[in-house]
């Protein structure tokens, strides 16, 4: 429970709640005005992430110049992370495994994905699930989260670089975690 209202907070950072497949089917560079989605995606999509018709050309602000991402789903999941995380996953992935390397894009495997990346960047800062829960009543040891998670989502690097992202400061991303996390008690 800890974990999912931390992967919310990066989600709403990222894309946001409040689309019809609650963002699991959003590609990089989408906005409400010209929402960019996946097509046909569905919770149990069966297929794999696809780099070439999915990605853009952006400036990447904490690179300082223009790259080619395909960042995909409900945590902007870039193909070569997603690639190198599916063969690293201890839970097992789920749909029809077809390639290995680039399994179903589904609901659960993004789910899976994305909680295993967390759970390696808190690892990598001494941070457990245990300092999710103190994070509920310590705003300080939320900043000590976000700045583990800021090497794998530019959102929260951004965030914590500018003190705000798309207009949420850090107060108001803290806020919405205490949300997420009271709706999951």
């Amino acid at each position: 429970l800890p974990n999912r209202a931390l992967l919310d907070t990066v989600s709403y950072l990222d894309n946001g709640l409040n689309t019809k497949n609650k963002g699991y089917d959003v590609l990089v560079g989408s906005t409400q005005k010209n929402p960019r989605l996946i097509d046909d995606w569905f919770e149990q999509y069966d297929k794999g992430m696809d780099f070439n018709k999915w990605k853009i050309s952006v400036n990447s602000p904490t690179l300082g110049r223009v790259v080619n991402t395909s960042a995909a789903g409900r945590y902007q999941i870039i193909f070569t992370t997603w690639r190198d995380s599916a063969k690293l996953v201890t839970t097992p992935l789920t749909g029809n495994i077809v390639n290995p390397n680039n399994p179903p894009f589904n609901k659960d495997n993004q789910d899976i994905v994305a909680n295993f990346l967390m759970a390696s960047r808190l690892k990598r800062a001494g941070l457990s699930t245990s300092d999710i829960v103190s994070a509920t009543t310590n705003i300080n040891k939320f900043e000590e989260l976000l700045r583990a998670l800021q090497e794998e989502w530019e959102s929260v690097k951004l965030l914590r670089i500018n003190g705000k992202f798309k207009g949420m400061t850090v107060r108001d991303t803290y806020d919405f975690f205490i949300q997420a996390y009271n709706a999951y008690n």
